[in-house]
């Protein structure tokens, strides 16, 4: 599994290596700074018993909650100290409420070049489906009006009348 998810002036994706692990690489849009980790379970500092629940479907679901939710039940808060980023995710997942503590590297042999590519990259991606969907509603407009011509009173053939 993989996602990508933007917020703020970060570009995030989570990927699931192992049943367990998940690499995470969040890219800063306005300096091309990249913080990279592989995160397991017991990397996680939460106050309870997580067994039960999907770590990648907990981390993307608190990622897509805090850019989707409007009201103030979902924060992140990121800190950034000594080239390390330092998420704080409160939340609830499947009505369980949570509070988890992440510490990401910088990568510092990434380039602000790469980092670049990966956001251009990502910006097509969603212009490409936008332009994708715009596409299939002007084909399904212009083949239900196909469809009116022909019934219309201008197309009908005029009958000999013997």
């Amino acid at each position: 599994m993989n996602t990508t998810i933007q917020f703020q002036n970060y570009l995030a994706t989570i990927s699931l290596i192992k049943e367990q692990t998940i690499y995470i690489k969040i890219i800063n849009n306005t300096n091309y700074l990249c913080y990279e980790c592989n995160l397991e379970r017991n990397d996680i500092n939460l106050l309870m018993d997580i067994t039960n629940i999907n770590l990648f479907y907990l981390i993307e679901n608190s990622f897509n909650q805090y850019k989707e939710e409007e009201e103030n039940r979902y924060t992140l808060s990121i800190n950034i100290n000594n080239e390390i980023m330092t998420l704080l995710f409160i939340g609830e997942c499947l009505h369980i409420k949570y509070n988890f503590e992440i510490s990401i590297k910088q990568n510092k042999l990434y380039s602000w070049f790469s980092a670049y590519l990966d956001i251009y990259n990502y910006n097509m991606y969603e212009i490409n489906k936008r332009m994708n969907s715009i596409r299939i509603s002007v084909e399904n407009l212009t083949s239900s009006d196909n469809d009116l011509n022909k019934y219309s009173i201008l197309n009908t053939k005029k009958l000999k009348i013997e």
